[in-house]
């Protein structure tokens, strides 16, 4: 760690995870002095950020972070397998030449990755300690307050411009932003070792009767499982979450991996996340902007959230980039302006396919229309994998391919003949499409406030 200086820094970035560190590099090569603020520099493990879609690992390489999943055991992923009711199929991404790939992580090593990256950087100060509130001054936020780890005394750091990426459970959110989170769901997660998958490099989507649970590579030996609990309240561990897992999910399981889901029951190694949504809904505060899940989150059944976050980096930095002087006001706040009104050209499908995804494959009419309609393949699998994969960011396109899947269920209700019943039934079904869609169509519209 560089000792910290007394001068003002161009920029202080809060938080070194996955939006932090990468902003901070990618701004290092300005030769501006950046000083980065995280609590825990050490190697953390998460449920959540293992997946990196191919469209997200394309950002990455923009930002010249691309080596970052080298030399941690990444697997590349081709493509995702469906399984419903004792049927299966696979869906590759598209082939542009050659296959595109993304990759199953472990978050904390991938993490550590693009930690190392800011020791090229001798204008990058490294700081060990806990942000507990900005320096304000006539309305301009000019610094933060932070408790050193070393000696647990409170410092003062001041910048022109504070980069707040605190992560999901950031604590100055408020100050910059009027968006409320919301959890509308846990996922529990448990890691398989020695689990041979049926389709290698494939996440595994299984449909079932309530919400669905997905289990994808994370390294050459080990596959995660995440399983879904709706509602506010967080499951409880113990011997009935074990008695469940067993007599409910594991059925469900394709046959080669019931053993490893099995040995890892038994042990008991349980964790948990909570499933987050928040709206991105900034407003212009002059020396600070949000980023990363500090700023805008959806539902991580898509594994969108690193597509999400790198699109964020990339704009911002690019914005941030141009500026000569950061102690010009005018000039960095015109840049912020920039990206909050511009950066849900990156992120809205990914956004809205997420939270639309987990409400349609919670929904047992939607979720076997959903099915049927990826099975025919062709544009109808291609087209929203390249969606999901964050290949493809056409709002129009996500329209066509979610009110297709409506209308063919609503379709298929209909057979073999129609009834007044089937009728009414096929009505629900595009009614309740446009009441998922709808929402989120608004919600991703600019919030600039």
């Amino acid at each position: 760690m560089k000792e910290v200086k007394n001068e003002t820094y161009d920029i202080c970035v809060i938080g070194a995870g996955i939006a932090g560190a990468p902003i901070a590099s990618y701004l290092g090569k300005s030769g501006k002095n950046i000083a980065i603020i995280e609590f825990d520099w050490g190697l953390q493990e998460r449920i959540l950020g293992e997946l990196l879609q191919p469209g997200g690992y394309m950002r990455l390489c923009d930002l010249g972070l691309g080596d970052c999943i080298e030399n941690i055991d990444a697997v590349p992923m081709v493509g995702y397998a469906l399984y419903r009711q004792g049927e299966e199929f696979t869906i590759k991404y598209p082939v542009e030449g050659k296959q595109i790939t993304g990759f199953g992580l472990r978050n904390g090593h991938f993490m550590q990755n693009l930690r190392a990256t800011l020791d090229q950087y001798e204008n990058i100060t490294k700081i060990s300690g806990r942000v507990m509130d900005f320096i304000e001054e006539d309305g301009k936020v000019i610094g933060v307050k932070y408790i050193e780890n070393d000696t647990n005394e409170e410092k003062i750091l001041k910048a022109h411009l504070t980069v707040a990426c605190e992560g999901p459970h950031a604590r100055l959110r408020g100050k910059l932003s009027k968006a409320n989170k919301k959890v509308n769901g846990h996922f529990v997660g448990l890691k398989l070792k020695n689990c041979p998958l049926p389709y290698p490099g494939h996440g595994h989507l299984v449909i079932t009767d309530t919400t669905p649970f997905i289990i994808y590579p994370i390294s050459s030996n080990e596959v995660r499982l995440l399983i879904d609990f709706p509602g506010e309240k967080p499951p409880r561990f113990g011997e009935k979450m074990k008695e469940l897992m067993m007599e409910y999910y594991y059925p469900l399981f394709p046959e080669s991996t019931k053993e490893s889901f099995k040995n890892a029951v038994e042990e008991g190694a349980f964790d948990m996340f909570p499933n987050h949504r928040l709206v991105g809904e900034p407003f212009m505060k002059t020396g600070a902007v949000l980023l990363g899940d500090s700023l805008n989150m959806r539902h991580p059944i898509t594994g969108g959230g690193m597509s999400a976050v790198f699109s964020d980096v990339k704009k911002l930095g690019d914005q941030l980039l141009q500026i000569e002087d950061y102690a010009n006001t005018s000039d960095v706040n015109e840049k912020i302006k920039v990206f909050y009104e511009t950066r849900h050209d990156g992120t809205a499908t990914i956004n809205i396919l997420a939270d639309a995804l987990y409400q349609v494959l919670s929904d047992g009419n939607l979720a076997e229309a959903c099915y049927n309609y990826l099975k025919k393949g062709g544009e109808k699998a291609e087209g929203p994998i390249s969606i999901l994969g964050a290949l493809n960011k056409d709002e129009a396109y996500l329209k066509k391919h979610f009110y297709a899947v409506a209308k063919q269920g609503a379709k298929e209700k209909l057979l073999p003949f129609p009834t007044p019943k089937k009728i009414k039934e096929g009505t629900k079904m595009v009614k309740k499409a446009n009441s998922i869609l709808l929402p989120l169509l608004k919600t991703e519209r600019i919030h600039l406030n």
